[in-house]
């Protein structure tokens, strides 16, 4: 299940539904989403994980979408 599934809802379904659009995203941005997300589970060293890999696929501009963040979190194997 992706990060933005859970986020806003389930399956498929919801993933078809997150936007292309692309915005800028700076670190500071992708860390307060994290630390503030519905995932209370994950450890500290699990969210600067997350947190790394984001800032490191940033497109140029720094700029992401929700489809795309959900894309390379999905892509990603986490292990904690």
């Amino acid at each position: 299940m992706g990060f933005f599934s859970f986020l806003f809802g389930r399956g498929e379904y919801a993933r078809k539904k997150l936007s292309n659009t692309m915005f800028v995203l700076t670190k500071d941005d992708i860390e307060h989403s994290i630390l503030w997300s519905k995932m209370k589970t994950i450890t500290a060293q699990e969210k600067d994980s997350i947190v790394a890999h984001l800032t490191t696929r940033r497109l140029p501009g720094n700029k992401m979408s929700l489809r795309r963040i959900d894309m390379v979190l999905m892509s990603q194997v986490w292990v904690g």
